[in-house]
């Protein structure tokens, strides 16, 4: 799945080539379009998918329900207020 992540968006890669770029083959411009763009992105995507299994696992064991999920406690809509405050006070750059 990571390839796979790896070759979707706007430019379309082979997976043998962003493979000959992980292994440090390859052109220049397909380096730079993967070191760049698609790299951090698909890294970041499994950083965020980790952390927030570890948190429901975490939520979930401290609370000793099976069943516990953010919705259902009201964090969910905590958070939604929370966006919304910081929205509101951020001023636009």
């Amino acid at each position: 799945m990571f390839f796979v992540a790896m070759n979707a968006g706007a430019v379309k890669l082979s997976v043998a080539e962003t493979l000959k770029v992980v292994c440090g083959w390859g052109d220049e411009k397909n380096i730079m379009l993967v070191k760049g763009i698609c790299l951090p992105r698909v890294v970041v995507g499994i950083v965020a998918g980790v952390g927030l299994a570890i948190a429901g696992c975490i939520m979930q064991n401290n609370l000793r329900n099976p069943l516990a999920y953010l919705p259902a406690l009201g964090i969910a809509n905590a958070g939604a207020f929370r966006a919304n405050f910081a929205i509101i006070l951020t001023p636009n750059f």
